[in-house]
């Protein structure tokens, strides 16, 4: 063995994954009797765009990289998902503020609308001046998330891995 993965959640899972991928021999353990079953399977399911982190920080970087790659990673095992967008209404200021954020994250489909195109996109929303359209912005099904993850795992890991899951 060469490394041993301490809890089976989405990021445990991954990094067991990538490991094995690598040709590396893994154990990957989990006190629970499934993969993904604690945190991993409770979160909001939100792919998120990357537009209200510090410009050029690291988090904003791991969040416009994360977004492609859970993108790519919900079609290779076919999790559900969808690109939503998401509409942010305020004052024209602070959306200018984060659309110069989104822009320099490297953000994709974010553009300010004003109030004639924003009532033709959503007409519940008569009344603002102005919004802030995200379209890379997306939602995934996190408890099927998970089992992809349980797929994932049962294809990489069949001939390098051991997995040992719940206590008893």
């Amino acid at each position: 063995m060469d490394v041993a993965v301490i809890g089976a959640g989405v990021i445990g899972a991954a990094v067991a994954n990538k490991l094995a991928e690598r040709g590396m021999d893994v154990v990957l353990l989990e006190a629970q009797k499934r993969p993904c079953t604690g945190i991993s399977s409770r979160n909001s399911g939100v792919i998120h765009s990357g537009l209200y982190y510090h410009p050029n920080s690291l988090k904003a970087r791991s969040c416009i990289r994360g977004q492609a790659l859970l993108y790519e990673w919900c079609e290779r095992f076919q999790v559900p998902h969808r690109r939503t967008g998401k509409l942010i209404v305020g004052d024209v200021d602070a959306l200018e503020e984060l659309w110069s954020h989104a822009i320099e994250n490297g953000a994709k489909g974010c553009r300010l609308l004003g109030a004639g195109r924003l009532l033709a996109l959503e007409p519940s929303l008569g009344g603002h001046s102005a919004a802030l359209f995200c379209g890379f912005s997306g939602i995934g099904q996190n408890i099927l998330a998970a089992d992809g993850v349980t797929f994932a795992i049962q294809g990489a890991f069949s001939r390098r891995a051991i997995i040992g899951l719940g206590a008893s």
